[in-house]
């Protein structure tokens, strides 16, 4: 599979596509699609270049390189046909316009922003055969004589998977006692990635509507919000008509 890829670029003679082989384990639709953002060795140059994934096809009639390294998803498609239209109304490369869809910062510093992880603990499949089935040959292996180890597998049967900060604040148990079950095959650990939310811990107070004065509620009563129309507005600058005014709808 080749991907045409827009190298993040305002030189006018690289407004161009150019074509990647897609690496190993990656499928269209699943962990790599048109937006994603990559690291390609480009002409000669020492260090990878940022380039912009716009479409897929079959193969290509020049000698490609691989995609050095696929990065995360920087605008769906419909933010493309916005950034085409961009490119098309002002004339400039379309790598310019891709630019205004990725958050400001990261264009050029895309290996500053590291996915952050945090370690899950859940009950094996194995172990969970074995309570349902109670099979008496796998008795001796997943008997348990430790209260603490107890305690996570009863927290677990209810909870399933779960952050093994959480699982040892609530249950007072440490890695040493999580490590023992995961050596009797138990319990398993994993990587789950962490989502960030700047706004998570934030209260956003949201303004409230104003209200008119005498001279914008009679413009009001002639104003017609429903209908598309023009009107020409008579007032001091800078005292916010337009919003005052509006933001009633």
């Amino acid at each position: 599979m080749i991907a045409e890829i827009i190298v993040n670029s305002s030189a006018q003679e690289l407004n161009r596509i150019f074509d990647y082989k897609v690496p190993d384990g990656y499928t269209v639709g699943e962990n790599i699609d048109i937006g994603y953002r990559v690291l390609v060795s480009f002409a000669n140059y020492k260090s990878l270049e940022i380039g912009y994934i716009i479409g897929f096809k079959e193969a290509s009639e020049f000698k490609c390189k691989n995609i050095s390294k696929v990065c995360d998803r920087a605008f769906d498609e419909k933010k493309f046909e916005l950034a085409k239209w961009i490119a098309r109304r002002y004339f400039c490369n379309l790598s310019d316009a891709l630019r205004l869809l990725v958050p400001p910062g990261t264009s050029n510093n895309i290996d500053k922003v590291k996915i952050k992880y945090e370690r899950w603990a859940r009950l094996t499949k194995e172990y969970l055969d074995y309570l349902i089935q109670g099979e008496d040959e796998n008795e001796k292996k997943y008997k348990i004589r430790s209260d603490k180890q107890k305690k996570i597998i009863d927290f677990l049967k209810d909870n399933i998977e779960i952050p093994v900060a959480i699982l040892f604040d609530v249950t007072g148990t440490n890695s040493v006692v999580l490590n023992a079950l995961e050596e009797k095959g138990i319990c398993e650990s994993f990587k789950m990635e962490v989502l960030r939310n700047p706004f998570l811990a934030k209260h956003v107070k949201h303004s409230e509507k104003l209200p008119l004065t005498k001279e914008q509620q009679k413009v009001m009563e002639k104003v017609s919000l429903n209908n598309y129309n023009e009107y020409l507005l008579f007032g001091v600058t800078r005292k916010w008509k337009n919003r005052s005014i509006f933001t009633i709808n």
